[in-house]
């Protein structure tokens, strides 16, 4: 809080001073303003007297022509003060006749005898101080009246004389100040410069020498002190000294860590390289960089990382230096015309990963700060270099090595010794069933759950844990049937080795094999053998079955027109049994013998139309509805006609005579879908399905896996052949056929024929 008077000496002097300087300045500016305003008022009434006197003439021509040219011109011909003047004619009536807003006077206007001299009236309020009016006469006769309004006394005070006297009311008080400061000064100057060196001592500046002016005790105080603010500042420089080399130390350490901080997070070579690069140029303050690093297959140092211009020197100055410093492996300064050239070795251990070049214009050297520094960081970018290259020869392995096991065929996994599974090739999930690769270690047989049968999962559980390392490489070849649901059962050839670290073992290698291809390989090939053994056996048995059948058929034919009655029919059942046995051969034979396809572009609506018209009357006899389901529009297909028609009609029989009690047959023919389950996976322009279901007996499923095989039939009188002989039709036709049954609920055969489009 400020107190009035102030504390101080000095400073009280200077308040009273002042004070007395600034009344006497505010006296004198109050009677000069006063002066100037009588002044302004007197020079006010004369240009308003002199202007209401040259604004007559112009009004007798404006009241007696009403012309306005005249005193229009007069009027915007003011300059300076007369702008502030305001002026009106009135006629003899005091109607306003031009100029601005007629001025009512408090005592009125002036009468026709006052008029024939000048007139005053006092002034209105905020509009004039005075008002004065001429007459216009013509002839003798009054005409009216020119009104002109002295401006306000303020109105007319003049800036110029304001701004003097508010001038010299401040260069008073300025004087005044001056003036007691200087006294004031004169009075304690001795005292003051005791005080001022003391403050500047505390301020610090301890090379501050105190000298008092005048003698006596205050000279010896301030000798005194001189003596032991000397000896003080000699302590604080060379405390100041340590504090700087511990703080160039201290920066040093502090960039040594943001370096490390900022490359840390990154084990990618050309980032660390680049950061290190300019971390370097940074501070050492040079104009040109580079690191080289070493190609082994080049033999020599290659530049990896470079500022975008590099310095005009000539190769042979770069390479002597660059040698230089990889012969000693140390620090190399060069200079050349123009520039000063600093090679350093980036080392980790004693070998050199990289060089570090730098440069600078002019021929100044590097300070031995900076050198320090960059050699002690040297060794930190040798070895993040070096931690950078190992880092992309582990990940180039492990690329090369998961691209290794992508391209084979067989899955692999590993387990670690907990059970966890820790890696899978694409082969092993897609066999698997995994919907995808195993993002963290999980446990294998919870991973097996998710997608595969039970059943498998504890069999390949009880394979992998049931072995002990001793005896895991002696471990054989295994099968396995895994069925997934909605799709064929797989077989898996399964092999399970120790996963080694040395001479530790850390896991296992599971690795399978999908057989399945294989097997039906193996199973096609025993049919083909078998059906080369059948054939052979079906021409020797037609040879020496037909002739005596013949034979036999001849002579019950003869016997039979000698009798009669009973015996006569028991030759008829002679000649059927005849008839029916020759057509087992006769089946026999067109099963067993190699064919050929005689394809030709056909609509299978109408080819089933055909079939259902030969069928109708058998299913009439069974009571068996037959129904449509297809489409509109014709659908070709480049297929065998004849032997097509005895594979549909042989399905259509088998469907008629399961459905003892009557039922429906439904043939439909669609497109396939997705959920059509083949032993080949088909595309939906591919084939055209066709279906017939039935609502009979069912077939069971010991049987159900025989309905293809020759001789086989739960009939009375059936051959056996006609599943088989239908079967072979569609494989003629690179076809599929897939039979499905319930007991009990009905049998639906479904088949996929390849379309016109595929075989066009």
């Amino acid at each position: 809080m400020i107190s009035i008077p102030p504390k101080g000496l000095q400073n009280a002097l200077i308040f009273y001073f002042t004070c007395i300087i600034i009344v006497t300045s505010g006296f004198f500016a109050i009677v000069t303003i006063s002066r100037e305003n009588l002044t302004n008022y007197e020079e006010a009434v004369q240009e308003s007297y002199f202007l209401g006197r040259l604004l007559v003439d112009p009004a007798r021509i404006l009241l007696t022509t009403g012309s306005k040219d005249s005193i229009q011109r007069i009027w915007e011909s003011r300059t300076g003060d007369l702008l502030q003047i305001k002026a009106t004619v009135y006629d003899e009536g005091w109607w306003p006749k031009w100029g601005d807003t007629p001025r009512n006077p408090s005592d009125g206007f002036p009468t026709k005898e006052e008029l024939r001299t000048v007139s005053f009236r006092p002034g209105v309020a905020n509009q004039s101080s005075r008002e004065i009016f001429f007459a216009v006469a013509s002839q003798g006769v009054l005409l009216g009246a020119v009104a002109v309004g002295v401006p306000m006394i303020g109105a007319t005070l003049k800036r110029d004389s304001v701004t003097t006297i508010v001038f010299s009311m401040i260069f008073n008080i300025l004087m005044g100040i001056a003036l007691a400061m200087f006294i004031a000064q004169i009075i304690l100057r001795p005292l003051n410069d005791l005080l001022e060196g003391l403050e500047t001592v505390k301020r610090g500046d301890l090379g501050q020498k105190i000298s008092v002016a005048a003698g006596g005790e205050l000279q010896v105080v301030g000798e005194m002190f001189n003596l032991m603010t000397a000896s003080l500042g000699e302590k604080t420089r060379e405390a100041l000294e340590r504090t700087r080399v511990l703080d160039e130390k201290v920066q040093e350490l502090w960039e040594i860590y943001g370096l490390t901080k900022e490359m840390g997070f990154s084990l990618h070579l050309h980032q660390i390289l680049k950061r290190f690069l300019e971390k370097a140029q940074t501070l050492s303050f040079s104009s040109y960089a580079q690191i080289l690093l070493f190609n082994p297959g080049a033999n020599r140092f290659e530049v990896q990382a470079e500022t975008p211009v590099l310095p005009l020197i000539t190769i042979e100055e770069y390479e002597k230096n660059l040698q230089a410093c990889l012969k000693n492996i140390e620090t190399t300064e060069g200079f050349t015309r123009n520039h000063t050239l600093l090679f350093l070795p980036l080392v980790s251990g004693r070998v050199v990963k990289g060089v570090l070049f730098l440069a600078k214009q002019g021929s100044q050297q590097y300070s031995e700060g900076i050198r320090r520094f960059l050699e002690t960081i040297a060794p930190l970018g040798g070895s993040l270099i070096e931690n950078a290259q190992l880092y992309q020869h582990v990940v180039g392995m492990k690329d090369y090595i998961r691209n290794v096991l992508e391209s084979v065929d067989s899955g692999v996994a590993t387990v670690d010794v907990n059970g966890m599974l820790v890696s899978t090739n694409s082969s092993f999930r897609k066999i698997l069933g995994l919907a995808g690769e195993v993002i963290e270690p999980r446990s294998f047989r919870d991973v097996l759950m998710d997608s595969c049968d039970p059943a498998f999962v504890e069999k390949i559980s009880t394979l992998l844990n049931g072995n002990s390392p001793a005896n895991l490489i002696q471990q054989g070849l295994g099968q396995l049937s895994l069925n997934h649901p909605g799709r064929d059962s797989v077989i898996l050839q399964i092999r399970v080795h120790p996963l080694r670290a040395g001479e530790n073992i850390i896991g296992k290698v599971l690795i399978l094999d999908d057989l399945t291809s294989l097997k039906q390989i193996e199973r096609r090939m025993l049919e083909s053998e078998k059906w080369a053994v059948l054939g052979r056996l079906a021409a020797s048995v037609a040879h020496e079955i037909r002739n005596p059948l013949v034979s036999i058929r001849s002579l019950a034919e003869v016997l039979g027109e000698d009798l009669s009655g009973e015996q006569l029919q028991h030759i008829r059942v002679v000649i059927g049994e005849v008839d029916r046995l020759n057509k087992v051969v006769e089946q026999l034979l067109n099963l067993a013998r190699p064919e050929a396809t005689n394809l030709r572009r056909a609509n299978l609506i109408d080819i089933l139309e055909e079939i259902l018209l030969l069928i109708r009357h058998e299913a009439h006899r069974h009571k068996v509805d037959l129904q449509r389901v297809w489409f509109l529009n014709p659908v070709y297909v480049k297929i065998d006609t004849e032997k097509m028609k005895q594979a549909f009609l042989n399905v259509m029989l088998n469907a008629i005579q399961s459905m003892d009690q009557g039922g429906t047959l439904t043939v439909r023919v669609r497109e396939a879908t997705e959920h059509d389950i083949f032993q080949k996976p088909v595309q939906k322009n591919e084939v055209v399905v066709v279906e017939f279901e039935d609502e009979g007996h069912g077939i069971t499923p010991e049987d159900l896996a025989r309905v293809f095989e020759p001789f086989f039939t739960t009939k009375t009188h059936g051959t056996g052949l006609g599943l088989a002989i239908t079967k072979k039709v569609i494989d003629l036709h690179d076809g599929q056929i897939v039979l499905d049954s319930k007991l009990g609920q009905g049998t639906k055969v479904t088949m996929a024929i390849p379309s016109l489009e595929r075989n066009g």
